[in-house]
């Protein structure tokens, strides 16, 4: 499994969205405020419309980005342009995801698998996950705008924190760092500027370079099966992970069928990806690190198994080394 394959590409923008699904353990009021706010964020994000331009650091990249996001009828449409370095644009419309490269003139088609989409924002409190702590902050500004900072912390060393910016107007969420349990900062990504719109129409979600000759391919993993009983089952996982997906995919560039296993603790996920042995040329050895991204891997039964995950280091090594044959 290439880790830096096209197709795994992750949107900048989730690790944003995927805020939404904090938890928090705090004192009751501390609590209901932090909640509260978690909450109006969510349906911020999900629901309003809106358009900016963001920055994406991570390790020693930084990314400049445009936004525009919106629902109609009834359904959540958003596209991403890269604007600095070579011209990528990613356009979502429901579950449906297409990739762009302009100086290519190659579109990528996706359709998400219905299991694997990130859970729903919890509307209680008590139902958020255990091993996070919520504290509520002060104010800040953050592109020109008035937020509420939100700290979130890991309980423990498989998982990280979160600082985030919330717009006191709008929930929206103008800012979030990814932190260690040292408080230093894996990823960072915060709008330089935003614009809450009333409405947006669907030609603001097409391709900037729309009626260039463009080549046209479908993601193969769309074509995947969901597992009942899966060859190979990952055993001693870390506190909180449960497994949320089974799959066979074929992955490129050999075309062979790979067992993909998704798991959660609710706000973290980690991927573990069984292949056969020398499909490969360049199999990941050990524990390698692109930014807030640790991924880990080694040969078991003539199997290449690689975990990757939004994790600390230790996490992948525990998801790597307890997959074995079930």
């Amino acid at each position: 499994m290439r880790i830096h394959d096209p197709r795994s590409w992750r949107l900048p923008l989730a690790a944003i969205l995927t805020t939404i699904m904090l938890a928090g353990v705090a004192p009751a009021a501390a609590a209901d405020e932090a909640a509260d706010l978690l909450m109006r964020m969510a349906e911020a994000m999900l629901s309003q419309a809106y358009e900016g331009t963001l920055v994406y650091e991570h390790g020693d990249h930084l990314e400049s980005l445009a936004i525009v996001h919106g629902h109609i009828d009834g359904q959540e449409y958003e596209r991403l342009r890269v604007l600095n370095g070579e011209p990528f644009e990613v356009i979502r419309e429901g579950d449906k995801v297409t990739c762009v490269w302009p100086a290519e003139r190659r579109m990528l088609e996706d359709q998400r698998p219905g299991d694997l989409p990130a859970p729903q924002p919890p509307r209680d409190l008590r139902s958020l996950p255990q091993h996070y702590a919520a504290e509520l902050g002060g104010t800040a500004r953050v592109a020109g705008r008035e937020a509420r900072i939100l700290r979130i912390a890991g309980e423990d060393h498989y998982r990280y924190g979160y600082r985030m910016w919330i717009d006191r107007e709008t929930g929206l969420l103008l800012r979030s760092d990814l932190v260690g349990r040292d408080d230093s900062v894996y990823e960072r990504i915060m709008f330089t500027h935003i614009e809450p719109l009333d409405t947006v129409g669907r030609e603001r979600f097409r391709p900037s370079l729309e009626g260039e000759q463009y080549s046209r391919q479908a993601n193969p993993s769309a074509d995947s099966t969901r597992l009942e009983d899966p060859e190979w089952e990952t055993t001693g996982l870390p506190p909180g992970f449960r497994l949320v997906s089974h799959q066979n995919e074929a992955m490129p560039p050999h075309g062979e069928a790979v067992q993909h296993s998704v798991y959660t603790d609710g706000l973290a996920s980690v991927s573990i990806f069984v292949e056969p042995a020398g499909t490969d040329a360049m199999p990941l050895r050990g524990l390698s690190r692109m930014g807030a991204v640790h991924a880990f891997g080694h040969e078991i039964d003539g199997h290449q198994v690689t975990a990757v995950g939004e994790v600390p280091a230790a996490t992948v090594r525990q998801f790597g080394l307890g997959v074995q044959r079930r």
